[in-house]
């Protein structure tokens, strides 16, 4: 998944959502996987993580039904 939609200097919200994809595509194939991700993102400014309603909020928007994000 990422290595076919992968774009290099892509926007950041694209590479959040492409992130997003990839996790839910690697749970739905690998039930070790887990059920559950965080999201960070790491640019210049520094590393930051995603709350669990900002990953949500994008996989709904992306048309993904997901149950459960890790929260801190």
């Amino acid at each position: 998944m990422l290595e076919d939609h992968y774009v290099k200097d892509m926007e950041e919200q694209d590479a959040i959502d492409l992130a997003i994809r990839g996790l839910n595509a690697a749970m739905r194939r690998d039930s070790a996987s887990g059920d559950g991700y965080a999201v960070a993102v790491i640019n210049k400014d520094g590393f930051r993580e995603l709350t669990a309603e900002e990953a949500l909020e994008r996989a709904e928007a992306i048309g993904l039904r997901i149950g459960y994000v890790r929260q801190k």
